[in-house]
């Protein structure tokens, strides 16, 4: 029993073993498992993240494609296989007038685009769609299409692109429709630009040619009659070309300010101006251009326009200027009328801003409805067929419009065809003086009658008088005139000159009392003793009649030119690298009886400045080494320290550039490097009269009506008796342009030779590249000496090398040089034949000092260096610049000079001790 009992106690603790093993091995599987499910948690959970993550991109993207369609201004169409439509831009649907894309969704491209453009292009449309998805081939075409079908077709550029997939199959078709509308009318407007520019081209070669074609013309016609001693026709004839040159001169400022308008760089400059002054510039200057013409020119001009005003007087006058030559060259019969008037209610008041308006009217051919907006176009011109006799290029409208924009105001038109056109000008200015331009005194004591046929001449007198608040009346005809004559006591009876002989001689038998004033055209006859008033009538004239004081001067051509006073005190310097320049301007100065001081380099004038008190420098502009605006610089700099230490040193000097290059714009850059004025070459006497008669002293001034100064006048130049003819030199001409005496004029010539024989060495060969400035500088001085003499061709041949040089042209260099290079020695040759044929002493040989009178001076001047002696050193270098000198010689003296300017006695020793060695100048 008890074995059994044991048996069962080991045979159950077996089983215990055994399910202790299995439990063991059960835990173990459980245990895997829970690990395998808690991974597949975590893979689970991970794979819903990334799932969730891609699907948020791909809302992402698919956010930021529909943005991309909503705001892109391209028309992006997709297309499926079968070109339905899948998606668009939402451009397409604004275009096309589509509410939204669900209405077109897998519609078909061919019934959504039905009707967008004609049937023959929508087919070559669908098949060019169908050959792209088919070839897998992008294409691009252009088509005019109306996607909205509002009959407003646009120009499209339109890209084709198969949309194709890895094994290389179209799956659908994007189209994009680039809108070139606005590109293609771009081009086409700078297409007509360009057309415009050539056009305008064309016409302008003709308006230059023009006047360029008078001068020449009267330039021949000129040297005719002068060889006839044609003397009155020879003056008719040089007032004809100083007109064609005035003409030419006012192109290429209007060319040159339009420049400056499109490149933002022309300035407003506002000074205090008296509107009677641009008044008078204005009509004096359109009514010499009507003198010869049928058109009437009257006025409307309120009288209580302020005197002064604060603006850009030069501006003004110009657009006025231009607008009344307009209506000139648009005028063929009837009259132009010029209003000007207070565009505002209030009176005028010191320191603020007036409207002035100004209207011009005319009786012209007019414009018409549809070309008033391009009249102010650039060099636009219109109506070609109607207008083909007329001259232009159309610049001075769209100028004139520019620049009064520039001042706050502007320019309107209004015009009837065939009838005639109004240009209202608003210009904004600042009022100065407040006070009438023009007064009548006691004017309710005063009456005037107006007797004139032209009844628009009558009404522009009433309206002058009646404004300044004087009765008038105007007679209607020649009973009106007898009948009114006699109805009141008239003070002035104003009479036109196609009646005054028999008006006039019965207002003296019926009015004796009344003052007769005889009306007539600009430079017209006038009658001696009687008060003239001069068409059209302005109110200064009108009021200057009416106070006692007389209207209009008997106008009359002017005469030779002349000064205006002599200044005996008054002391220049002339500053010029040719000597033929100096010796030209120092004779056309000689009757002013001023002390002249001439040098040739700038260096050299700021020594003149500093050791001398001059009124006026004359600086030339281009010169070697140091040119006029630095030597103005250098000048002004003195000048300022100076004024430091010295608080009571004068004001600046007055310094006029003299110049070549007379453009518009060129005094603007003078002023603005230190200059006072400037000067142009070759230089005229009238223009020169004004320049001294600005900038001397008053106090230094002596008129020619004063005692000791009576009777000097410029004389006409006159062939020279003695002088024979010298090849390419117009020697009337010459002696013209070098104040018209002949032993000045011979002296020039010299002048000319030794300078021409100076730089014929360095003209021989053709220059090397780094040598062109030097090049350029010499031919400049030819070509402004050679017009001096009347070598008008060999000036001609310098500038064209001039302009060859600073262009670096080699190639024209070596083509014109040669000749130019013969031409000058031969010229040279010629004009030392012609001056030796003198009895007198030789103006070339005798001009060199000789070695034993200059020995002397130079032993002084040593001796005054080394001891620094500077008054002396200073006096005996003025004394050897004075003398005439040899070229070496010369170079040395300016060399010393130079050097003692420098304050480098040492070298200024050393290079006089260097000169005395030399052979030539043994003793």
């Amino acid at each position: 029993m008890k074995n059994d009992l044991q048996a069962r106690i080991n045979e159950l603790e077996n089983q215990n073993k055994q399910l202790e093993k299995e439990y063991r091995s059960l835990f173990r599987r459980y245990e895997i498992t829970q690990t395998a499910i808690e991974r597949s948690k975590i893979y689970i959970a991970s794979k819903d993240k990334l799932l969730t993550a891609v699907m948020q991109e791909r809302d992402r993207q698919e956010e930021y494609f529909s943005l991309l369609l909503e705001n892109t201004q391209e028309i992006m169409l997709f297309l499926d296989q079968k070109l339905r439509f899948i998606y668009c831009s939402k451009m397409f649907l604004c275009l096309a007038g589509i509410p939204g894309f669900e209405s077109i969704s897998n519609r078909e491209f061919r019934d959504v685009f039905c009707g967008a453009t004609d049937k023959d292009s929508f087919e070559y449309l669908v098949e060019r769609l169908q050959r792209s998805m088919t070839e897998g081939k992008p294409y691009v075409r252009n088509h005019v299409m109306d996607i909205g079908m509002k009959g407003e077709p646009r120009n499209y550029t339109i890209f084709f692109v198969p949309m194709i997939n890895a094994e290389g199959t179209a799956q659908g078709m994007l189209l994009v429709f680039q809108d070139i509308t606005d590109i293609l009318k771009a081009k086409e407007q700078a297409e007509q630009a360009n057309r415009a520019k050539s056009s305008f081209l064309a016409r302008m070669s003709h308006e230059i040619r023009t006047p360029m074609n008078a001068i020449i013309g009267m330039g021949e016609l000129t040297l005719r009659a002068l060889g006839e001693n044609n003397m009155e026709q020879a003056e008719e004839y040089v007032s004809s070309i100083r007109h064609a040159g005035d003409n030419l001169l006012s192109i290429i400022n209007d060319i040159l300010d339009f420049s400056k308008i499109e490149s933002s760089k022309i300035e407003i400059i506002n000074t205090e101006y008296l509107f009677s002054s641009l008044l008078n510039d204005v009509l004096s200057i359109i009514r010499m251009r009507l003198s010869e013409s049928p058109i009437l020119l009257v006025t409307r001009i309120d009288g209580a326009l302020p005197r002064a005003f604060q603006g850009d007087e030069i501006r003004v006058r110009q657009i006025l200027l231009n607008i009344l030559a307009n209506a000139v060259k648009y005028t063929r019969e009837g009259h132009i009328r010029l209003t000007i008037r207070n565009g505002r209610d209030t009176s005028p008041v010191k320191g603020e801003t007036m409207l002035l308006l100004f209207e011009i009217s005319d009786t012209g051919i007019g414009v018409k409805p549809e070309n008033i907006e391009k009249l102010f176009g650039v060099f636009t011109r219109f109506d070609a067929k109607h207008n083909r006799a007329v001259e232009g290029t159309g610049r001075g409208l769209a100028i004139s419009r520019s620049l009064c924009r520039l001042m706050g105001g502007d320019i309107t038109v209004k015009s009837v065809y065939n009838q005639g056109s109004t240009f209202t000008i608003a210009l904004p200015q600042e009022v100065a003086d407040p006070a009438p331009f023009v007064q009548v005194e006691q004017p309710e004591t005063k009456s005037v009658l107006v007797y004139d046929t032209r009844e628009v001449c009558a009404e522009s007198l009433v309206y002058i008088v009646n404004n300044l608040g004087v009765d008038c009346a105007a007679a209607s005809g020649w009973d009106d005139f007898l009948k009114r004559l006699t109805q009141k006591a008239w003070s002035f009876v104003f009479l036109s000159d196609k009646c005054f002989d028999e008006a006039g001689k019965i207002v003296r038998e019926k009015l004796p009392a009344a003052t007769p004033v005889f009306l007539t055209d600009y430079g017209k006859t006038t009658h001696p003793g009687i008060h003239v008033l001069a068409m059209p009538a302005q109110p200064v004239s009108v009021a200057n009649i009416l106070n006692g004081r007389g209207g209009d001067k008997s106008y009359r051509k002017i005469g030779k030119p002349g000064i205006r006073f002599i200044a005996p005190d008054a002391r220049i310097l002339i500053v010029d690298d040719i000597n033929t320049n100096l010796n030209v301007a120092e004779g056309l100065m000689s009757p002013y009886r001023m002390r002249v001081d001439c040098c040739t380099s700038g260096v050299e004038s700021i020594r003149l400045v500093k050791k001398n008190s001059y009124d006026i420098v004359f600086m030339d502009h281009m010169m070697p080494d140091m040119d006029g605006i630095e030597a103005t610089a250098a000048i002004r700099t003195w000048e300022n320290q100076q004024r430091k230490n010295k608080p009571v040193f004068p004001n600046d000097i007055p310094i006029v550039a003299l110049t070549a290059n007379a453009i518009s714009g060129m005094r603007e850059m003078f002023i603005e490097k230190g200059f006072n004025d400037y000067l142009s070459k070759p230089i005229e006497i009238s223009k020169l009269d004004e320049i001294l008669a600005k900038w001397i002293p008053m106090k230094k001034q002596r008129k020619l009506n004063s005692p000791g100064a009576a009777g000097l006048r410029v004389q006409p130049a006159a062939i020279p008796p003695s002088l024979p003819p010298i090849q390419g030199i117009d020697t009337a001409g010459g002696l013209a342009m070098t104040g018209g005496v002949e032993a000045g004029y011979r002296k020039v010539l010299a002048s000319f030779y030794r300078d021409a024989l100076e730089r014929l060495p360095l003209l021989e060969k053709i220059p090397e590249e780094q040598g062109f400035s030097a090049f350029t500088i010499q031919v400049h001085a030819i070509k402004s000496a050679a017009a001096t003499i009347g070598a008008a061709e060999l000036s001609n041949e310098a500038a064209a090398l001039e302009k060859a040089g600073k262009a670096g042209d080699t190639a024209a260099i070596k083509e014109r040089l040669p000749e130019f290079y013969k031409g000058l020695k031969k010229m040279t040759e010629g004009i030392r034949k012609a001056l030796e044929t003198r009895g007198e002493e030789n103006e070339i040989s005798a001009s060199a000092a000789s070695p034993a009178e200059l020995e002397p001076r130079f032993r002084a001047l040593k001796n005054a260096l080394e001891s620094r002696d500077i008054e002396t050193v200073d006096r005996l270098l003025a004394e050897l610049e004075g003398k005439a000198l040899d070229e070496a010689t010369r170079r040395i003296v300016e060399t010393i000079s130079d050097q003692t300017l420098m304050s480098e006695f040492e070298a200024a020793i050393e290079t006089l001790d260097a000169f005395g060695q030399e052979p030539a100048h043994d003793k």
